[in-house]
């Protein structure tokens, strides 16, 4: 018999553990509580089948409300306990920590919370994104909601690094995709009290959709103001982590029963494969809901979420499924490696062979010059009429699948710029060697 080996993932990411004297460290809990669960969903299923593995998963979770606290929980992880992985990502600045300290420890770290564009373009070899980057989700919303009808775009970006960096590929997305229209960008502050400005410029341009890449507290009194005196321009907010929960989606319920737009580009949703999601929609009513029966896919997708809603007695969120993901991903990398050791897991992790099962379209592999992992997107619609309670058909009900999007051109785009940006590499050699 093969001998047993345990791998040991360190999983850091902010829950509730009492009063939190970090600011916006609330904002993160739930969202990091709903990967918890994911992960330890992935851990129970990975241990069922250890015995035929020959690997055992031991998930050791810490809680880190900042990215100071992520980062002394990485360290204490490796040191003390010897771990062969890390997995995290959520809350501000915590995937850029706990990336630098991978790469500094060679282990590999799995990103499940950022989008940010540098985790994928500097050539990080321990640096795996599940999470899926900001050229994904806006090349996903440009090419859906045009081909929808929304041909004219005004994008709300804030004047920070950041919010600059997601106005560029906002841009680049429009510019990929034939019939889209910039009708116009405006940069606001962090915490901007008053929009009244950007809605008489939106009402100016003849936008038919504002795209607002505010942060996720801004994006709540972003699209209250424009209930009460905005142009009632359909607006897209950015599909951060935590925004697309269904605690965040109830409190934008409300926002879709008024503007009749409830349409959100997510990575994944509660109801995949349940049969019942499909939608029509679209502001010229040509959504189709996605591709007709019921594929292999959808039905590992449906199984994963029921397996989530009997082991939690609530809905599984995109970022349940992103942890859920990450330790699977690990878990069965270490037993087709035959080892491990964290060079041998991340040699796996970025092979052409790599090939994974977590409940999306089979199969997914990371893409080698970016480490990012190569999965489809999905439109959800929230469902104005939902009701707002604990019940957990309630919470499912709030929102339900549309659309599938496939965000492979995005990726491949993005990898060719990494492989041959422009002052960084000759033509056709890769900068990241």
């Amino acid at each position: 018999a093969a001998r047993q080996e345990t791998l040991r993932v360190g999983f850091v990411v902010p829950t509730r553990t009492g009063v939190s004297l970090v600011p916006e460290a609330s904002l993160y809990d739930v969202v990091g509580q709903a990967a918890v669960m994911g992960a330890q969903l992935a851990a129970e299923a990975s241990n069922s089948r250890s015995a035929a593995d020959a690997v055992d998963l031991e998930l050791l979770l810490a809680s880190a409300p900042s990215a100071e606290a992520a980062e002394r929980a990485a360290e204490r992880l490796l040191a003390v306990n010897g771990v062969a992985a890390l997995v995290g990502g959520l809350g501000d600045g915590q995937a850029d920590m706990l990336s630098g300290i991978a790469e500094g420890a060679g282990v590999p770290f799995l990103n499940i919370g950022s989008p940010a564009s540098a985790l994928r373009s500097a050539c990080l070899r321990s640096t795996f994104n599940v999470e899926a980057g900001a050229g994904m989700y806006l090349g996903a919303a440009a090419s859906w909601f045009t081909g929808h009808g929304y041909a004219r775009w005004y994008v709300v970006y804030e004047e920070t690094g950041e919010g600059t960096e997601l106005r560029d590929a906002a841009l680049a997305a429009l510019g990929a995709v034939p019939g889209a229209v910039l009708a116009g960008s405006t940069g606001v502050i962090t915490g901007q009290p008053d929009y009244g400005p950007v809605f008489e410029a939106v009402r100016r341009s003849g936008a038919d959709l504002i795209l607002v890449l505010v942060n996720a507290p801004d994006q709540i009194a972003f699209l209250a103001q424009e209930e009460s005196v905005g142009p009632h321009v359909a607006a897209l907010p950015y599909p951060y982590p935590v925004t697309q929960t269904r605690d965040f989606l109830g409190a934008m319920r409300v926002r879709a029963d008024a503007q009749g737009l409830g349409y959100r580009v997510a990575l994944w949703d509660a109801t995949l494969g349940g049969g019942d999601g499909a939608g029509d929609g679209g502001r010229d009513g040509a959504g189709d809901g996605g591709p007709a029966g019921r594929s292999g896919s959808e039905a590992a997708a449906d199984a994963l979420n029921d397996r989530f809603v009997a082991r939690w007695g609530q809905p599984m969120d995109p970022a349940a499924w992103a942890a859920y993901a990450a330790v699977t991903i690990l878990h069965d990398a270490a037993v087709a490696a035959g080892s491990t050791l964290p060079e041998a897991i991340a040699a796996y992790l970025g092979s052409p062979e790599a090939r994974f099962e977590v409940g999306k379209a089979t199969p997914l592999s990371f893409d080698p010059s970016s480490h990012q992992l190569r999965q489809p997107l999905y439109v959800v619609e929230l469902d104005p009429d939902a009701q707002l309670t604990g019940r957990l058909n309630d919470q499912r009900g709030l929102a339900k699948l549309v659309d599938v999007v496939e965000v492979a051109a995005q990726v491949a785009a993005e990898a060719e710029a990494l492989e041959t940006g422009p002052g960084m590499a000759p033509q056709g050699a890769s900068r990241c060697r």
